[in-house]
């Protein structure tokens, strides 16, 4: 799941905005029933880890990076499950009469 954080912009001339725009990617995971589920959201971590790494900044209006902090969480009830979360930091310019890249 992909959510927005936030979004903090500072002009810097002539009606130009400079952004810098938080979002979480969350993972999560079920494990069977007597088993890790640390396992569970290690593997689906990976496969997103791998996908957010391949973001290649030419092909996009933002400047791209990613935060190296993860955060995990694991509930050990019935169906045991974990989760994970990523912050990616986008870095992006507007005028001041639109939202969108020039």
């Amino acid at each position: 799941m992909l959510r927005l954080e936030k979004s903090d912009g500072n002009e810097i001339a002539m009606g130009v905005f400079d952004w810098q725009t938080t979002l979480t990617v969350e993972c999560y995971a079920r494990a069977t029933p007597g088993t890790d589920p640390a396992t569970a959201i290690n593997n689906l971590l990976g496969e997103v880890w791998t996908r957010l790494t391949e973001i290649v900044p030419a092909t996009t209006p933002a400047d791209i990076q990613i935060m190296p902090e993860i955060n995990w969480q694991y509930d050990d009830t019935d169906t045991p499950s974990g989760s994970a979360l990523i912050r990616l930091i986008a870095r992006h310019r507007t005028t001041s009469n639109t939202l969108s890249a020039p």
